[in-house]
């Protein structure tokens, strides 16, 4: 689709009819209109992790960076791993979900923290 405009209404547009999963993306809030179910890209947050820690030296940020890629790696490990019983993959998924809950739910004060909280 050709549009003057890259932002959210022409996302709406062109994902409207077409697109029914979960949108995985960088951090450009137009594509939180789009879809209610969407991911940040590992990457992208990688990167954004890196950014922040260069300039982010709280405690704060420290702890939460520290659980955050935790969390990622643990995750991204069992999506990787094709060979473990489904039995024990659907326990590890239901406590990954359950850590990231935990996560999104705590309150944090650094600015950095609830940015990427929120992502």
């Amino acid at each position: 689709m050709i549009d003057r405009s890259r932002g959210s209404p022409a996302l709406c547009r062109f994902f409207k009819d077409v697109f029914r999963g979960v949108l995985i993306t960088d951090f450009w809030r137009a594509y939180k209109k789009v879809s209610s179910f969407h991911q940040t890209c590992y990457a992208h947050l990688f990167r954004e992790i890196d950014k922040v820690t260069e300039k982010n030296k709280s405690e704060e940020w420290i702890n939460f960076r520290k659980k955050l890629i935790r969390w990622m790696r643990d995750a991204m490990r069992l999506d990787k791993n094709e060979d473990m019983p489904a039995e024990t993959k659907d326990a590890r998924k239901q406590r990954i979900h359950i850590r990231l809950t935990e996560f999104i739910s705590d309150k944090f004060a650094d600015k950095d923290c609830l940015r990427i909280q929120k992502n």
